[in-house]
């Protein structure tokens, strides 16, 4: 049974030192200790080839299986106004984090519903981890004129430095892999113990980059925005031994001074329509790594955009549509050609880039609004077509065709206070190819789930200004569905129908 423990915090600070400068501190902090937490899907065959239909609280695990992680943020901000109605920002973020992990999960194999055998084990035991992040953000801002007209700019440089520290060793384990008989089986083993050896790795990222951008007034119903980004990015692992001494670095990936350009354009047609088109290039580094547990080189392509906005009713009403096209290279996508059970030392699964890239085209349609001063609803619309380049479905986890609809109303007079509202989800079929094989009666090559929808509904009520209770209810009708397939040929369940009540206080 999973349970969570978990205590978060925020404090900020806001001062103006003098006329014109604000400074914003403040710090955030979490603590969670989950248990009886999984490490994998459930198995979508028995090993008869039938489909196993395992129910929604199957849960393969120990009670000691945990991912632990403690973090606190320290931030602060400055806001400087400068001479000519431009403003200056100076940012800084200081993040630290440790954890650790050691679970539990029997991922490997397939079910036999006759014997309760069948399925095995997969232990990740390890040290204490640590991750501290520094991030910098400078950027000015304002307006300028040229040519008699009016503009705006920006330009601005940000930064991100982390190290993440893994210590060495190994894992004391006293149990047997295999799991004797799944029906019965509680998890109730004893918990491995991890003994470091003194050696450890650390891993350094840093990604820097300065941008620039201007909003160009070119007559009274065109705008134009023009910007560029110039990114730096290197990583690399340093390993140290046993005697905490260094022995050299691998991982090394680097790309220096990489441009990605970014064009808009914003055409007023009336007081009611206007048309936008925009295109940038796309430069993403990437934390996967492949069988030999080096990084991915980062994704980099280009996206483009056109549509159409409208504005009804004096602003109570806002529709629009949009038409996208984007091309992404080095796509991180699994590695179907590792072993089953193959895991990555970190325990993550070994992924391949795409080099040959994916193309991702569709539309996009939004209505949102309000029906009367106390009725509100939106809805929207996307169709999603993916391909890879020699013309195969790609993305086949994701749903093709999504729409979404919400409503709330808000009550008055003898009801005054009360709110209330309900919003659903509908996606189409997706599916997942077969990774390391199936059983060997099964005819079946992909995993999929048929189309479904969601309904979710909300109540709050509000006593005064400063008190209120909100109840949520979702997946009212509690759908059975997999929220994700594919994962080592296995399945997520969805959420069951849950309730939540929730209070809120202010001072």
């Amino acid at each position: 049974m999973y349970h969570e423990r978990k205590t978060v915090g925020m404090l900020i600070v806001e001062a103006d030192l003098r006329p014109g400068t604000l400074l914003i501190a403040g710090v955030d902090f979490q603590d969670n200790q989950p248990t009886g937490a999984t490490w994998g899907a459930v198995p979508y065959w028995n090993a008869d080839g039938s489909l196993a239909n395992l129910p929604r609280n199957t849960s393969w695990t120990a009670p000691w299986s945990s991912w632990a992680n403690k973090q606190h943020t320290v931030f602060t901000s400055v806001y400087q106004r400068l001479p000519g109605n431009w403003n200056l920002h100076l940012g800084y973020a200081r993040t630290e984090s440790t954890n650790r992990t050691t679970v539990l999960h029997a991922g490997k194999g397939y079910p036999d519903p006759a014997t309760g055998k069948g399925m095995e084990l997969w232990t990740g035991a390890w040290g204490a981890g640590e991750m501290n992040s520094d991030n910098f953000d400078i950027y000015a801002s304002g307006p300028f004129t040229l040519l008699g007209r009016k503009h705006t700019a920006i330009v601005g440089w940000n930064g991100n430095n982390g190290q993440e520290r893994s210590i060495g060793g190994k894992e004391k384990i006293n149990y047997s892999k295999f799991i004797p008989d799944y029906r019965s089986w509680t998890g109730n083993i004893p918990r491995p113990v991890f003994y470091p050896d003194g050696s450890h790795t650390e891993t350094v990222t840093r990604l820097t980059g300065g941008y620039v951008a201007t909003r160009l007034s070119l007559a009274d119903p065109l705008h134009v925005i023009v910007g560029a980004r110039s990114s730096t990015y290197r990583t690399d692992t340093r390993n140290y031994n046993t005697q905490g001494v260094y022995t050299g670095s691998g991982d090394f990936v680097e790309t220096r001074n990489e441009v990605t350009p970014y064009v808009g354009a914003v055409f007023d047609i009336n007081k009611q329509y206007s048309a936008y088109a925009s295109f940038t290039q796309l430069f993403n580094p990437q934390s996967s790594k492949d069988r030999n547990n080096k990084f991915l080189a980062p994704e980099t392509g280009d996206n483009a955009e056109l549509g159409i906005k409208g504005e009804f009713y004096e602003g109570k009403l806002n529709a629009s549509v949009a038409l996208f096209h984007t091309k992404k290279k080095n796509l991180a996508k699994l590695d179907r050609s590792v072993p089953p059970g193959f895991l990555l030392p970190d325990g993550g699964q070994a992924m391949v880039a795409n080099g040959a890239g994916v193309t991702a085209k569709g539309v996009e349609f939004d209505v949102s609004g309000q029906l009367s001063p106390a009725w509100e609803a939106s809805s929207g619309y996307t169709y999603l077509h993916a391909a890879e380049a020699d013309g195969r479905r790609a993305a086949t986890t994701q749903p093709r065709h999504l729409l979404r609809l919400a409503t709330s109303y808000r009550f008055d007079g003898r009801l005054a206070g009360l709110k209330a509202g309900a919003s659903m989800t509908a996606q189409s079929a997706i599916y997942s190819e077969s990774w390391y094989g199936r059983p060997p009666s099964s005819e079946m090559t992909n995993i999929p789930q048929a189309g479904y929808s969601l309904v979710n509904a909300m109540a709050s009520y509000a006593f005064n200004k400063h008190a209120s209770v909100q109840l949520n209810v979702n997946n009212l009708l509690d759908k059975q569905y997999y929220r994700n397939v594919g994962f080592f040929d296995g399945v997520f369940w969805g959420e069951p129908r849950n309730i939540s009540l929730a209070v809120r206080t202010t001072f």
